[in-house]
């Protein structure tokens, strides 16, 4: 990311990705859910870089990450059967 603009474009579409994937896996939309989240989980060191370079960004990264890793799905792609 070279512009705050640009960074914002990344964030926008990374946030539409993440919709589309819960869509996705609370069955109310059509489409690969491991495709996306990969795609989701490619996005990760993109979205660090936007919060290390514009600070200003942090808070909504952080939002955009923990939306993800909070859901059941994340839980079962990493192991933890405690829920």
């Amino acid at each position: 990311m070279t512009t705050e603009r640009e960074a914002d474009l990344f964030i926008a579409n990374y946030r539409v990705l993440l919709k589309q994937w819960a869509k996705v896996v609370a069955g109310t939309a059509e489409g690969d859910s491991d495709g996306l989240y990969r795609q989701l989980d490619e996005g990760q060191d993109i979205l660090a870089a936007i919060a290390t370079r514009f600070p200003n960004k942090a808070y909504a990264v952080d939002v955009l990450i923990n939306a993800r890793s909070t859901t059941p799905y994340d839980r079962d792609m990493s192991g933890d059967s405690a829920n």
